[in-house]
Order: structure tokens, then sequence, then C-alpha cells
């Protein structure tokens, strides 16, 4: 689950496919969005968008406000990870072994980068260096700098 202290919302996936947003004070489910599966990752909440990942290969991004769909993108593996915010861009790592750099605002691919293995854990990013870590299924870890 991830924290939304301005709208007084918690957010989180279940593996019965559906992102809940609860309300803080209340309990109550303010919205709930469906998923063709299960959820594994934790969402992210970047600006008044939340993005998620599910094992019906997507990424999606709603609307904090009302759960609204603003886009969704199709990998081709399904996706345990969860999605990191750096450099002004989404990056998403998905069990086709590919990290998907993505247009946080339009979901369109900038590029993808195809890895030896499954990408099943969110990546890590240093600001302070500008390198990125990503974990693969197979126990490697590839530190990597974006040219």
């Amino acid at each position: 689950f991830v924290y939304d202290s301005a709208r007084s919302l918690v957010i989180g996936g279940s593996l019965d496919g559906s992102f809940y947003a609860l309300d803080t004070k209340t309990g109550a489910c303010r919205w709930k969005f469906k998923t063709s599966d299960g959820i594994f990752s934790t969402p992210l909440i970047v600006g008044d968008a939340v993005y998620c990942t599910s094992l019906d290969k997507h990424v999606y991004a709603l609307s904090l406000d009302d759960g609204r769909e603003l886009w969704r993108f199709a990998t081709y593996g399904r996706i345990f990870a969860t999605p990191v915010y750096a450099e002004g861009s989404l990056w998403v790592g998905s069990n086709d072994g590919r990290l998907y750099e993505l247009d946080p605002k339009t979901g369109r691919a900038h590029g993808t980068l195809q890895f030896s293995e499954r990408i099943t854990n969110a990546i890590a990013y240093n600001p302070k260096t500008k390198r990125f870590f990503i974990p693969t299924f197979a126990n490697e870890i590839y530190a990597l700098t974006r040219t």
C-alpha cells in the first residue's frame, strides 16, 4: 500500500486483480480499479496519478481522484515489480526480461533494455551517481548509467 496524504487515501492492490483506494479517516472504499489478473507490486504515486502493475502484463496510470484509467501499457510478461520514478520517466521491469522506460504522462515507451532473466523486483536508482541497479530472477544485479 501507498499513502496519499493530500487526499487521505491508502492505495493497494490485491490478488483479486483490483486496486483499492481507501479513505484513511473512514475506511470506506473511495474507488476501485479492476485488472484481469492478480497484483503483487506496490503502487507508485507521482503527482496526481498512481502507477500500478499487474500479472495481466500491463502497467496502468490511474487518476488519484477517481481511479479513472489514464493510460495502460502492455508488456510481454507478467509484472511482479513495483514501478520506479527517476529522471522524469517511469521504469518498470517485467517477467519478459525487459526494463521499460515509459513517459509518465502518455504511457509511451521511450525505450527498452533486454536482460538475461526476468525482472521481478523494483529497480533501484541512485540520483547522486545517476546509476540504475537492476536485479534479475537469476540473482544478477546490473549497474547501469543512462547515456
